[in-house]
């Protein structure tokens, strides 16, 4: 059995802009996302170097992906282009996406998505991520002690999304070490690091 202790909480003050990227936030993340339900339903913030507001009320989310007056490609929004500064292909790829579209090309991209996602391709999903979680755990039980980030909680992901996209066997590495730049770079100044060499390296 492995006993996880509970994280410690404390009393957070709401002052703008937040930067969901520092540990004053990641420590204390969900006495964050209280207050700011309550007290700043919309706030100023950062995310790492980049401005930005956050929305914590599911109502006022809602009414903000549907009110055509707000746009997510920066191209319709600004006449210019779809980044303020130049980016790397890496970058430009994963930017270029239905989350930055709007209609009628996000709809478009949107039920290429949703084939996989039907309600018989969930069960197989389910199916195999029991399956997989299963394996992982008897892998680490003898072990007594291990890291659960890298042993347990990152191959999850990286080996459903890899089996999904379609990525070989000989290409799994490198999706495993993108996957993880990924998932350590996307804070701090480590962003910039990220985007512009991590990603493009394994590319």
């Amino acid at each position: 059995m492995i006993a996880i202790p509970k994280p410690a909480h404390r009393k957070v003050d709401i002052k703008e802009p937040i930067n969901v990227g520092s540990k004053e936030f990641t420590n204390n993340k969900y006495e964050y996302y209280k207050r700011l339900r309550e007290e700043a339903p919309v706030c100023k913030g950062k995310v790492s170097v980049i401005d930005a507001y956050f929305l914590s009320r599911y109502e006022d989310c809602v009414s903000f992906l549907k009110d055509p007056r707000f746009v997510r490609n920066r191209t319709t929004a600004t006449g210019g282009g779809r980044f303020p500064i130049p980016m790397p292909k890496s970058v430009a790829l994963m930017a270029n996406s239905m989350i930055t579209e709007d209609e009628p090309d996000h709809r478009r991209l949107r039920d290429l998505v949703h084939q996989a996602f039907t309600r018989g391709q969930l069960a197989k999903l389910a199916d195999r991520i029991e399956r997989l979680t299963h394996e992982l755990l008897d892998q680490t039980e003898p072990q007594g002690t291990v890291d659960l980030k890298q042993a347990y909680a990152l191959p999850i992901p990286v080996t459903v999304i890899s089996e999904m996209v379609g990525a070989s066997d000989e290409d799994m590495p490198r999706f495993y070490n993108g996957m993880k730049a990924m998932k350590d770079g996307l804070s701090g100044l480590n962003l910039l690091r990220t985007l512009f060499w991590d990603i493009w390296s394994f590319c």
